[in-house]
């Protein structure tokens, strides 16, 4: 199904999920920083960080507000 097929309540439901993530991602990515300074794996939070930042930008792509807009 299109994007533009659906429902303004199923995007909604859409931009719902993909919010929850982008911020459970966020709070990983906070939690993974410290761990990542005791073992010296900054990557692990970058990549994190990135998963994040691809959710965002999924959000907005689609047309809803950035987090913390909604």
């Amino acid at each position: 199904m299109l994007w533009n097929e659906l429902t303004d309540e199923s995007k909604a439901l859409v931009f719902e999920v993909l919010e929850r993530e982008a911020q459970r991602l966020e709070r990983e990515a906070v939690h993974l920083e410290h761990a990542a300074k005791q073992l010296g794996r900054p990557s692990l939070v970058e990549r994190t960080e990135l998963r994040a930042n691809a959710f965002r930008a999924a959000i907005e792509a689609l047309g809803g507000a950035p987090l913390g807009e909604s």
